[in-house]
């Protein structure tokens, strides 16, 4: 009986799973087990731009300025994004308000309104570069990590304001 092209096919096949089955499904199943793992560390965070409707309704506490992290006795200042087009929070001594807007990748905070609270020492130092750091933010990023993290930058792209998310 001539072998036709189904005939071969069905043979081909047949020896090719065979082969597989016998020899490289239980070599690649022993390398899989034995092969080191090369994931990143869950610890390591995974940083990507901000968009201001995914942070609307966010709180943050400051946790650095300009890459001090602060030592504050009292209250944390704290960030939130209220609207689309509305931040708030408390500087150290005074609580604020204002504008936030976000064209593509650029975020500006202000102009921002705040309480005219009598503070002296560490609170009012803290608040007063609060403030400015706020003022020369041109972009944010989030870090997802072990702790979720927002990062605000300047128009160079260095990190002016570092918070946690939190109340």
């Amino acid at each position: 009986m001539p072998l036709s092209i189904h005939s071969l096919s069905r043979s081909v096949l047949s020896a090719a799973f065979a082969v597989f089955f016998h020899i490289g499904l239980p070599a690649s199943l022993v390398m899989g087990c034995t092969a080191p793992m090369t994931a990143a560390p869950l610890s390591e965070p995974v940083a990507r731009t901000a968009s201001l409707p995914a942070l609307v309704g966010s709180r943050w506490v400051v946790q650095a300025l300009q890459g001090t992290a602060l030592a504050v006795t009292g209250a944390m200042p704290r960030l939130q994004f209220i609207s689309l087009t509305q931040v708030g929070g408390f500087g150290g001594c005074n609580t604020f308000g204002g504008e936030a807007s976000m064209i593509g990748r650029s975020l500006t905070l202000g102009p921002l309104a705040a309480t005219r609270k009598f503070c002296v020492g560490p609170a009012m130092a803290t608040e007063t570069q609060f403030f400015k750091a706020l003022d020369s933010v041109r972009s944010a990023r989030t870090l997802d990590g072990a702790v979720h993290a927002l990062e605000l930058m300047d128009a160079e792209g260095v990190v002016v304001v570092r918070l946690t998310q939190g109340e």
